[in-house]
């Protein structure tokens, strides 16, 4: 198993773990609201185990891109986070190699646009999502509006968005250790909030149409974070051919 690197790219810090040469696949992976690349420490080494490499970035605003560039929150807007994956999705790239997209919350709704509508859709071999956030009980449509309206005018403007941290995972200590990194943050910009939700509305509206790639979905049943049931309704009208949903029975909104 190779050793992971972290390097500076842009204004993202990233991270690249290696598999033994050539890899079974390449994986993209995306992180979620608030969090960071270095949360997975823990999961990457078994992809690289399976021989597939992993390539993931802090994305603008989050972990230590936020705090290098002191822009918590602040992502630039969904044009700017399509150019990101973009570039990740082309350095991970190898002929003859599939590529996985890998989402998870914020970062699987991002996955699942991307999938939609961005330019290298074509060559992402299979999706991998986990608890997207497509939509939650803690944001009524009306709040949407009216952000999205501001965000017009304030793009950059940040909100606390008061993350309820026992909701993260059924086990009090995972809870505890997310409250104490000094990586996460609850802090969000309009822009980066209002994107990420019309982005959703629009793949369950008519985007979804367009997955048609083999796809993995997996939820937990106790998720109060995001929606188990909207996750599920996604699954269903996918017009893939080749698509899993597993559920996670009782868990939260990681696996933990």
């Amino acid at each position: 198993m190779g050793k992971g690197e972290s390097v500076w790219i842009g204004e993202k810090d990233t991270e690249t773990i290696t598999a033994v040469q050539p890899p079974l696949a390449t994986m993209v992976f995306l992180h979620g609201f608030g969090e960071h690349i270095n949360r997975y420490n823990h999961m990457f080494p078994r992809f690289t185990q399976a021989n597939i490499e992993v390539y993931a970035y802090d994305q603008r605003g989050f972990g230590k891109t936020g705090l290098k560039n002191q822009n918590l929150g602040i992502t630039g807007g969904w044009k700017v986070i399509k150019e990101d994956i973009t570039d990740a999705l082309k350095v991970a790239k190898q002929p003859g190699v599939p590529l996985i997209l890998f989402g998870h919350s914020m970062g699987g709704t991002l996955a699942l646009r991307y999938a939609v509508e961005g330019s290298e859709s074509k060559n992402i071999s299979a999706l991998l999502i986990t608890s997207p956030l497509l939509s939650t009980d803690r944001v009524n449509d009306s709040a949407v509006t009216i952000g999205t309206g501001l965000s017009k005018v304030l793009p950059n403007l940040q909100f606390n968005t008061k993350i309820d941290i026992k909701y993260v995972s059924r086990d009090p200590n995972e809870c505890l250790k997310y409250a104490n990194d000094p990586y996460n943050h609850p802090y969000w910009s309009l822009k980066g909030a209002s994107d990420v939700f019309r982005g959703a509305k629009s793949v369950l509206k008519s985007g979804y149409e367009k997955i048609t790639h083999p796809i993995y979905l997996a939820h937990g049943t106790g998720d109060q974070v995001t929606s188990f049931d909207t996750s599920k309704e996604l699954y269903e009208r996918l017009p893939s051919t080749d698509k899993t949903f597993r559920v996670w029975t009782g868990l939260f909104h990681e696996s933990k």
